[in-house]
């Protein structure tokens, strides 16, 4: 079995970028323009590496210094792939935590799989038009015309990596150990061994029937699976499966609750696999007609003050941190127009606001 966080340290030790690696200091995916970027380098490669794997790594520093990046979501990528690629290569986004860096952050590593097919844009995307190829020159992700570089040889090299990558009891025992260090008796960190072949460390702070800050890693592969700073989550463990239910809270006034979003859920099979799956559960709250027209006109005449700059008071100000929150409410609740409101609040929410904004989003999103 592979580690992860051997394979990464293995990459950057031997290697600069080049034809079969490339690496970046942050990842976004919000804006066309980073999107046509990513896949402009996951397009590079894949062509220019038809029989063997190449790779992104991301949360390095161009001195190979680990910075880390927030958690990602590998389904975030899968779908702008798949949406935007002909004969896309099959690829997988994982977060591997390491010691040295902050534990909200992670080192992403994208695995892009052999794919004898030349890839493709098949749609328009920022600068890149459709139809347009990529090859590897050098550690350069450039536009090809008719067949692309092709390098042979990097695949022993890459074989070779990824033979010293493999696991070992001591890599299992010592990626334990720093779990527990790195979270702590507060977070009440554990350990479960599921089939007897994969070993999953969990933490969360506990509070009622809900922990928050939960940090999911499979330790064999020095994978983190799951990792929330802001929702509360239920967790549900069973012989085989692993589930984890995301909660947020949504409301107003005094009439506030915790609302089901999504689950995510870790199924291991006899076979030494293991799947994941997510599935949004997203329960909307539900408030009377005449509830939600006040929440709605309390709303805009906020926004209209706010705008105006019109004699704000504190009390003005603290409602309107949870702006967003009522205007998904309000839409979620028979007014259309409110959708509208909630997408231009971006434009000038800040601070406790803005995040209610994308906690919002991200729910929107997917329902």
């Amino acid at each position: 079995m592979i580690n992860k966080r051997l394979l990464i340290k293995n990459i950057l030790a031997h290697h600069d970028e080049c034809t079969f690696f490339d690496k970046k200091e942050s990842i976004e995916m919000a804006s066309e323009s980073s999107q046509g970027k990513l896949l402009k380098h996951i397009c590079a490669l894949s062509n220019s590496n038809p029989n063997c794997k190449s790779f992104i790594i991301f949360g390095v520093s161009n001195h190979n210094d680990l910075i880390g990046v927030s958690f990602i979501d590998d389904a975030d990528i899968q779908n702008i792939a798949s949406s935007l690629l002909d004969n896309p290569p099959k690829i997988k986004y994982e977060n591997i935590s390491f010691p040295d860096i902050p534990k909200d952050k992670s080192i992403g590593i994208l695995t892009i799989e052999a794919e004898p097919k030349t890839t493709a844009f098949k749609k328009n995307i920022w600068k890149i038009p459709k139809g347009t190829t990529y090859q590897r020159v050098g550690s350069k992700s450039e536009p090809c015309q008719g067949k692309p570089n092709i390098y042979s040889n990097n695949q022993s090299s890459v074989d070779s990596i990824i033979k010293y990558s493999s696991n070992s009891i001591k890599g299992l025992l010592d990626g334990v150990f720093e779990f527990y260090k790195m979270w702590g008796n507060a977070y009440s960190p554990q350990y479960l061994v599921f089939k007897d072949q994969y070993v999953l460390c969990w933490s969360g702070y506990r509070c009622n029937d809900f922990y928050s800050e939960v940090d999911i890693q499979i330790i064999n592969e020095g994978t983190r699976i799951f990792f929330s700073a802001t929702k509360e989550v239920k967790i549900f463990i069973t012989d085989s499966q692993f589930r984890v239910d995301q909660y947020q809270h949504l409301g107003f006034d005094d009439k506030y609750d915790f609302y089901p979003f999504e689950s995510t859920i870790l199924s291991f099979e006899e076979n030494g696999s293991y799947s994941i799956e997510k599935e949004t559960i997203f329960e909307a709250p539900i408030f009377s007609k005449e509830e939600i027209d006040s929440l709605y006109k309390r709303s805009k005449e906020f926004e209209r003050k706010y705008k105006a700059d019109e004699n704000i008071t504190s009390k003005d100000l603290e409602f309107g941190e949870g702006l967003a929150n009522y205007f998904f409410i309000c839409y979620l609740n028979g007014i259309d127009k409110a959708k509208d409101d909630f997408y231009n609040s971006k434009e000038y929410l800040d601070g406790v606001a803005a995040l209610w904004y994308r906690e919002c989003h991200e729910i929107l999103e997917k329902i």
